[in-house]
């Protein structure tokens, strides 16, 4: 719509210019300073390889809640990125909620390691080594009149006190860590949060939940939000994440970002599983048929 383009960055003005001779890739690189991987349909993924001989870090069978989620069953093995696609009131966040004690469970069972977990609250699953980064970053993510080195330290401070006295230079130098690795701006750990950008906001959420060194990491709507610039970078993050070894459960309703991500991709409607696509077969058109498959079913299923 615009006829021309100003792009700003750490509070300088780039630059100036023609709508027409920037692409989005463009405005990206001149927001961030430097190139990234930005995401698109033409994105290309290196083939996802699971380690042989390893059980699957996360292994659902039967999951299940009375009127919210029917005979879940899936797995994710280290180093994948598996998408939950579906529209608004599918059943995505529920099965995150329901993995991290939120919500109770009817049925089933869920192993990480191969291990059954007893998981009754956020703080036990994040001993177990399964962390969820909420939709929400304003009410379920953030302290917003806090800084950034105590919204990081939160789900730490256990472990670095001793007799009730809080190690404040090992959460200092955590925190620190984290801001460098996330390349949070401004590198201020005693920056109030909701003084930072949505971006900056969503690094810190991120780093909250990785400074606990998370096996599985779910993503609840990780760029909802954000600039453009921060979008990216959460984006190559994910992907960095995801080849360090950690197993990321992506829920998101931008589709091309959720395509581009993911190496396996699971299709929700109504609290149920109904499809599964590879990295190489999946499109937005077949995601989308699948759903309205399902919804077809169900309006023939009521007026029959």
């Amino acid at each position: 719509m615009a006829n021309r383009v100003t792009v700003l960055r750490d509070g300088q003005r780039v630059g100036t210019f023609p709508a027409k001779e920037v692409s989005t890739e463009d405005v990206v690189r001149l927001m961030v300073g430097r190139d990234l991987l930005t995401v698109d349909k033409t994105h290309s993924k290196p083939q996802f390889r699971p380690p042989e001989g390893e059980p699957p870090l996360l292994d659902v069978r039967g999951l299940s809640r009375l009127g919210v989620l029917h005979d879940i069953t899936f797995s994710l093995k280290q180093g994948e990125i598996l998408g939950l696609a579906g529209l608004i009131g599918s059943g995505r966040s529920e099965i995150a909620r329901a993995l991290i004690g939120i919500d109770p469970i009817d049925a089933g069972e869920f192993r990480i390691d191969g291990k059954v977990p007893r998981l009754s609250s956020p703080s036990a699953a994040l001993k177990a080594g399964l962390v969820l980064v909420p939709e929400d970053r304003h009410i379920q993510g953030l302290m917003m009149r806090h800084t950034v080195e105590q919204n990081i330290v939160l789900p730490l401070l256990r472990q670095n006190s001793q007799w009730g006295i809080v190690d404040t230079r090992a959460c200092r130098r955590i925190a620190l860590e984290a801001v460098e690795q996330l390349r949070i701006v401004p590198p201020d750990v005693t920056k109030t949060v909701r003084f930072l950008s949505g971006g900056n906001q969503q690094k810190v959420v991120l780093a909250k939940w990785l400074a606990g060194k998370p096996k599985i990491l779910i993503l609840d709507e990780p760029t909802v939000g954000i600039d453009v610039g921060s979008k990216a970078e959460i984006h190559q993050l994910i992907r960095n994440l995801a080849d360090s070894g950690i197993g990321i459960l992506l829920i998101s309703s931008d589709m091309p970002e959720i395509i581009a991500l993911s190496h396996r991709m699971l299709v929700m409607h109504d609290g149920r599983i109904h499809g599964e696509f590879s990295q190489e077969e999946v499109t937005e058109e077949k995601i989308m048929a699948k759903i309205m498959e399902q919804i077809m079913a169900r309006r023939e299923k009521k007026t029959s």
